[in-house]
Protein backbone atom coordinates (compact mmCIF):
# COMPACT_ATOMS: atom_id res chain seq x y z
CA UNK A 1 0.00 0.00 0.00
CA UNK A 2 1.32 3.26 -1.22
CA UNK A 3 -0.47 6.73 0.46
CA UNK A 4 -3.65 4.34 1.55
CA UNK A 5 -4.25 3.29 -1.76
CA UNK A 6 -3.80 -0.64 -2.80
CA UNK A 7 -1.91 -0.29 -5.74
CA UNK A 8 -2.21 -2.88 -8.21
CA UNK A 9 0.81 -5.55 -9.54
CA UNK A 10 1.00 -5.90 -12.54
CA UNK A 11 -0.84 -8.83 -12.53
CA UNK A 12 -3.76 -7.65 -15.11
CA UNK A 13 -1.84 -7.04 -17.94
CA UNK A 14 0.11 -10.75 -17.80
CA UNK A 15 -3.39 -11.61 -17.18
CA UNK A 16 -4.58 -10.05 -20.38
CA UNK A 17 -1.49 -10.99 -22.33
CA UNK A 18 -1.87 -14.82 -21.05
CA UNK A 19 -5.54 -14.41 -22.27
CA UNK A 20 -4.43 -13.40 -25.55
CA UNK A 21 -1.94 -16.47 -26.03
CA UNK A 22 -4.47 -18.44 -25.18
CA UNK A 23 -7.32 -17.23 -28.01
CA UNK A 24 -4.10 -16.77 -30.49
CA UNK A 25 -3.30 -20.66 -29.66
CA UNK A 26 -6.74 -21.85 -30.12
CA UNK A 27 -6.88 -19.80 -33.31
CA UNK A 28 -3.60 -21.74 -34.24
CA UNK A 29 -4.93 -24.86 -33.60
CA UNK A 30 -8.35 -24.49 -34.94
CA UNK A 31 -6.42 -23.52 -38.38
CA UNK A 32 -4.27 -26.36 -38.02
CA UNK A 33 -7.18 -28.98 -37.76
CA UNK A 34 -9.09 -27.01 -40.66
CA UNK A 35 -5.66 -27.31 -42.66
CA UNK A 36 -5.31 -31.49 -41.14
CA UNK A 37 -9.53 -31.92 -42.41
CA UNK A 38 -8.63 -30.07 -46.29
CA UNK A 39 -5.79 -32.09 -47.00
CA UNK A 40 -7.70 -35.53 -45.73
CA UNK A 41 -10.30 -34.30 -48.35
CA UNK A 42 -8.06 -33.68 -51.27
CA UNK A 43 -6.46 -37.05 -50.34
CA UNK A 44 -9.79 -38.88 -51.08
CA UNK A 45 -10.61 -36.53 -54.15
CA UNK A 46 -7.06 -37.79 -55.38
CA UNK A 47 -7.69 -41.19 -54.83
CA UNK A 48 -11.52 -40.90 -56.36
CA UNK A 49 -10.02 -39.80 -58.93
CA UNK A 50 -6.75 -42.44 -59.25
CA UNK A 51 -9.42 -44.92 -59.42
CA UNK A 52 -11.74 -43.63 -62.34
CA UNK A 53 -8.82 -42.87 -64.71
CA UNK A 54 -7.89 -46.30 -63.63
CA UNK A 55 -11.64 -47.58 -64.42
CA UNK A 56 -11.40 -45.82 -67.50
CA UNK A 57 -8.00 -47.01 -68.88
CA UNK A 58 -9.63 -50.59 -68.46
CA UNK A 59 -12.83 -49.90 -70.18
CA UNK A 60 -10.42 -48.20 -73.10
CA UNK A 61 -8.45 -51.49 -73.15
CA UNK A 62 -11.93 -53.39 -73.70
CA UNK A 63 -13.05 -51.61 -75.97
CA UNK A 64 -9.89 -51.96 -78.16
CA UNK A 65 -9.86 -55.64 -77.60
CA UNK A 66 -13.38 -55.97 -78.90
CA UNK A 67 -12.89 -53.73 -81.63
CA UNK A 68 -10.23 -55.97 -82.84
CA UNK A 69 -13.01 -58.65 -82.58
CA UNK A 70 -15.78 -56.42 -84.23
CA UNK A 71 -12.87 -56.13 -87.40
CA UNK A 72 -12.66 -59.84 -87.63
CA UNK A 73 -16.42 -60.34 -87.73
CA UNK A 74 -16.16 -57.36 -90.20
CA UNK A 75 -13.80 -58.98 -92.29
CA UNK A 76 -15.72 -62.63 -92.52
CA UNK A 77 -18.81 -61.16 -93.05
CA UNK A 78 -17.68 -58.92 -96.15
CA UNK A 79 -15.48 -61.94 -97.90
CA UNK A 80 -18.95 -64.25 -97.19
CA UNK A 81 -21.10 -61.43 -99.30
CA UNK A 82 -18.45 -61.48 -101.85
CA UNK A 83 -18.94 -65.21 -102.38
CA UNK A 84 -22.43 -65.33 -101.86
CA UNK A 85 -24.98 -64.55 -105.27
CA UNK A 86 -27.09 -61.86 -104.97
CA UNK A 87 -29.80 -63.83 -104.64
CA UNK A 88 -28.46 -66.68 -101.96
CA UNK A 89 -31.05 -66.52 -98.89
CA UNK A 90 -28.03 -66.52 -96.73
CA UNK A 91 -26.99 -62.91 -98.00
CA UNK A 92 -29.25 -60.88 -95.80
CA UNK A 93 -28.10 -62.72 -92.92
CA UNK A 94 -24.71 -61.90 -93.28
CA UNK A 95 -25.92 -58.77 -94.19
CA UNK A 96 -27.51 -58.17 -90.76
CA UNK A 97 -24.26 -59.62 -89.16
CA UNK A 98 -22.30 -57.06 -90.99
CA UNK A 99 -24.57 -54.10 -89.88
CA UNK A 100 -24.60 -55.39 -86.28
CA UNK A 101 -20.94 -55.32 -86.26
CA UNK A 102 -20.37 -51.87 -87.92
CA UNK A 103 -22.67 -50.81 -85.05
CA UNK A 104 -20.68 -52.44 -82.18
CA UNK A 105 -17.80 -50.56 -83.87
CA UNK A 106 -19.11 -47.13 -83.75
CA UNK A 107 -19.97 -47.77 -79.70
CA UNK A 108 -16.47 -48.79 -79.34
CA UNK A 109 -15.41 -46.12 -80.95
CA UNK A 110 -16.85 -43.73 -79.04
CA UNK A 111 -15.86 -45.53 -75.94
CA UNK A 112 -12.38 -45.35 -76.87
CA UNK A 113 -12.60 -41.34 -77.34
CA UNK A 114 -14.62 -41.45 -74.23
CA UNK A 115 -11.73 -43.09 -72.35
CA UNK A 116 -9.20 -40.65 -74.06
CA UNK A 117 -10.92 -37.63 -73.24
CA UNK A 118 -10.09 -37.80 -69.08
Amino acid sequence: MKDGKKTKPHLNEDMKNLRQRIRESVASENKRQEAEEALHKSEEQLRQWQRVEAVGRLAGGVAHDFNNLLMTILGCSELLLRDFDSQDPRREEVEEIRRAAQRATSLTQQLRHSGADR
